[in-house]
């Protein structure tokens, strides 16, 4: 196996237990390329692991977040997806008419936070932002339809 040794070091500073579930977890989120369920970690650690429960992988997630280790992502599909924290800060366009997701840089959300402080003096903490709304694709499928021959 071979832990995210950059974050063993971390915890293991920080006077954190380390469990094998909570390694193969955060193992499994560090080294995906997409977001992933709860569900989805499980099936990959248990792969690993096979006496690990999906309680288990719910606590170790909940205590991995509080941690700092890893983020989480409610794209508005029900259930939360995970992603770990050393991926770049960036936030989700869901289309609402066929479901892609699309990532937003931190940028813009850095932009609306800024406005939104200068002009009413509110200081925003945005972990994570899903904007919903319809995708180039969906609108010109709409627009293709409502035009008429």
């Amino acid at each position: 196996m071979s832990y995210p040794q950059d974050d063993v070091v971390a915890l293991r500073r920080q006077g954190f237990r380390l469990t094998p579930q909570r390694l193969l977890t955060l193992e499994v989120i560090k080294d995906s390329a997409e977001h992933l369920s709860a569900e989805a970690i499980y099936v990959q650690v248990a792969a690993r692991y096979p006496l690990i429960n999906v309680a288990t992988i719910y606590r170790n997630l909940q205590w991995l977040h509080d941690t700092g280790l890893i983020r989480k992502i409610d794209t508005g599909c029900g259930r939360l997806l995970w992603e770990h924290a050393g991926t770049p800060h960036h936030h989700h366009l869901i289309c609402q008419g066929c479901d892609t997701v699309q990532e937003i840089d931190n940028h813009v959300i850095e932009c609306l936070s800024d406005h939104v402080r200068d002009h009413y003096g509110f200081e925003v903490n945005l972990d994570h932002l899903a904007i919903f709304g319809r995708c180039a694709a969906c609108q010109s499928r709409s627009s293709d339809v409502s035009t008429p021959e």
